[in-house]
C-alpha cells in the first residue's frame, strides 16, 4: 500500500498502488512510474561485477583507511565522494584488466602522493 503525506501528488509519496502505479523520489524530487518487476537475470558476468564491487568497496573501508580523507579531499573537485571515486576507478581497471570473465580475487592500489597518481591493479591470490 502507497503511504501518502497529503493529497496524492502533492507533498510527498512513496509506495505502490495495486501493481499499477509506484511513487519514487529521485534527487530530493517526488515522481511517480509505472509499476515492473527488476529483472535479475544473475549471470556470471554479473556476479563477477558484483564481486568485484564487493572487493573494492571492502578495501576502501579497511586496507586503505588511512587514505580516505585524502581521497575526499581529491573528490571535492569533482564534485563527488572519495569512494564514488574509488570505486569508479576500481571496477574500470577490473574491467580493463579481465572484463566480467573472471572472478576478481584481489585488489592492490599503488599508494603515491596523490590519489590521482594511484594505480589499481586486480591480481589472483597465490
Amino acid at each position: 500500500m502507497a503511504r501518502v503525506s497529503g493529497p496524492f501528488m502533492s507533498l510527498d509519496a512513496s509506495g505502490t498502488v495495486g501493481k499499477l502505479l509506484t511513487a519514487c523520489k529521485w534527487k530530493g524530487r517526488n515522481y511517480m512510474r509505472q509499476y515492473f518487476i527488476p529483472e535479475n537475470p544473475n549471470s556470471s558476468a554479473q556476479q563477477s561485477v558484483r564481486l568485484a564491487v564487493s572487493k573494492a568497496s571492502y578495501a576502501f573501508a579497511v586496507t586503505y583507511v588511512a587514505n580516505q580523507g585524502d581521497w575526499n579531499t581529491y573528490a571535492e573537485a569533482y564534485n563527488n565522494s572519495g569512494v564514488a571515486i574509488w570505486m569508479k576507478r576500481a571496477i574500470d581497471a577490473w574491467m580493463d584488466q579481465h572484463g566480467t570473465t573472471e572472478q576478481p580475487l584481489s585488489l592492490s592500489v599503488s599508494d603515491p602522493d596523490t590519489p590521482a597518481d594511484s594505480v589499481f591493479t586486480w591480481t589472483e591470490v597465490t
